[in-house]
């Protein structure tokens, strides 16, 4: 309601409450105490008239902060989901693959049995390795070890969008005896009734983003002779 409203809504309350004197008592009032009537009765309505407009101010107001506060949630709610869906969109995914046979690193010397695998970035921004992890265990995985500082994960950390890393290596753990299986490209490990296992991990962050990890864990399968990956769960995820 606005002012001019308000001010002809207390003129005409006022007027009523005058006029009702002379209602009251029967006859026009010409004296002093009947003029006294009047403008009491004036006060009073006015009165009246007042505290009914404060009370329709007051719920009119009440719904509009009502009203803000459920334009404010919604806008949150908003400015959260477009923070999260530019989080998810413009940050790195780094994916672990390839591992297959274990085989002889020419490129080491003495040349050492190890497990190849292959790092790529399928995010739009770069990713930045923090550190790099892996482990060769029998019977059930076992947390990786980080791996040395000479590796090539961490001397060049930086991976851009779309690159693909081939030929990245783990070596296996001295004490593993091998069976010649016809080339260097596939040794057999001699691990009797045991199950070998390789788990890799691999935390990151982005230019935008933090916190966000790789973790890939194999089985050897004797009978192939390759590492196999086991379904996502506990040991395969990305976050």
């Amino acid at each position: 309601m606005n002012t001019p409203v308000s001010l002809v809504f207390v003129v005409a309350a006022f007027l009523m409450g005058v006029w009702s004197g002379p209602l009251i008592y029967g006859t026009l009032a010409t004296d002093a105490d009947h003029l006294a009537t009047w403008f009491t009765g004036g006060q009073v309505a006015v009165a009246l008239a007042q505290a009914a407009l404060f009370l329709w101010q007051f719920t009119y107001l009440r719904g509009s902060v009502e009203a803000a506060n459920a334009a404010a949630k919604a806008a949150d709610v908003s400015a959260n989901t477009a923070r999260e869906a530019f989080t998810k969109l413009e940050r790195p995914y780094l994916f672990i693959d390839g591992a297959t046979t274990i085989m002889r690193d020419s490129s080491v010397s003495g040349h050492e049995p190890c497990v190849r695998f292959r790092v790529a970035n399928y995010g739009k921004t770069p990713a930045i390795i923090k550190h790099a992890a892996a482990a060769f265990s029998f019977d059930q995985p076992d947390a990786p070890l980080l791996l040395d500082e000479e590796h090539s994960l961490l001397t060049d950390p930086v991976f851009g969008p779309g690159e693909v890393r081939t030929a990245q290596e783990v070596k296996l753990p001295l004490g593993i005896g091998f069976i010649d299986g016809g080339n260097d490209n596939m040794l057999l490990p001699d691990i009797k009734d045991n199950d070998l296992f390789l788990v890799i991990s691999i935390h990151y962050r982005g230019a935008f983003t933090e916190g966000h990890e790789t973790n890939c864990c194999w089985r050897y399968d004797r009978p192939s002779g390759h590492f196999t990956q086991l379904g996502m769960g506990a040991l395969n995820y990305w976050k």
